[in-house]
């Protein structure tokens, strides 16, 4: 318990570090809802934290960047982990990508499994994309998923991250189909509710079951090339699968930190 704690007060600086670093440049700073689908070609992104709220922080796959903490069922116990990982802009409409160091700081401690993907937006600077992801499996599970990311605006400062994706597991099928509302306020902040389905193993009728998430995300902006983000989700507030329906006893809370490089 005493290191998680330590975990999540050495989190909670990192993620501060920079907003007090770049505090002077916030006049500046790009909106968060403004960033594109993919990144400008010979542009980077180093990625300890989530790009976006829905298609890339939900599901069994394109999951996992940031300080995650969290209660897992039944009362087992908390568990800690690190996900780092970076993009890189090969056009303005591809990009690759993956997650490079899945860290779990609980228990004993071990290295998980590391993705890569590829992002194809239809138009630059367009809504819809076509992603492309492996699960390498480091530590236990090869998985591939194919998906269609969206970014669609939502009036003048607010835009709704989602999408849709197939995820081919060595246990089975899942869908995953997310939903994050993310709106602006100035130039510097940008938050709301976020959510998803998740259909797990859909070709075993003895295992199916569907996951509703439920949650918030917050994004502050200090300078054009961070974003800070802080999200609290209930992944499984509602589930087919268990005793129960509800579960707001099985909880997880992610600081990222998310630094543009060129283009």
């Amino acid at each position: 318990m005493r290191k998680d704690r330590l975990l999540v007060l050495l989190a909670a600086f990192l993620w501060l570090l920079p907003l007090l670093w770049s505090s002077a440049a916030q006049a500046q700073a790009r909106s968060y809802v403004n960033r594109p689908l993919t990144l400008e070609g010979g542009q980077g992104r180093i990625d300890l934290g989530p790009p976006d709220y829905g298609f890339m922080d939900h599901g069994a796959l394109n999951d996992g960047r940031g300080f995650r903490f969290g209660e897992v069922f039944d009362g087992r116990g908390r568990w800690s982990y690190f996900g780092a990982g970076g993009a890189y802009g090969i056009t303005p409409q591809f990009e690759l990508g993956g997650l490079l160091l899945p860290l779990h700081l609980s228990g004993d401690g071990h290295f998980g499994d590391m993705e890569v993907y590829g992002r194809y937006a239809f138009s630059r600077g367009g809504a819809l994309g076509l992603q492309f992801t492996v699960q390498l499996p480091t530590d236990d599970t090869l998985g591939v998923g194919i998906g269609l990311p969206a970014h669609v605006r939502l009036g003048g400062s607010g835009r709704l991250e989602t999408g849709i994706e197939l995820e081919i597991m060595e246990y089975g099928l899942n869908v995953d189909v997310p939903a994050a509302f993310m709106f602006g306020v100035g130039n510097i902040v940008a938050l709301g509710p976020r959510t998803g389905l998740l259909f797990v193993d859909i070709a075993d009728d003895r295992r199916d079951a569907i996951a509703l998430n439920l949650g918030f995300a917050l994004v502050i902006t200090p300078a054009p090339v961070v974003d800070l983000s802080f999200s609290f989700n209930w992944p499984w507030f509602f589930t087919s699968r268990g005793p129960d329906d509800m579960y707001v006893d099985v909880w997880e809370l992610v600081f990222g930190v998310n630094i543009y490089l060129g283009g």
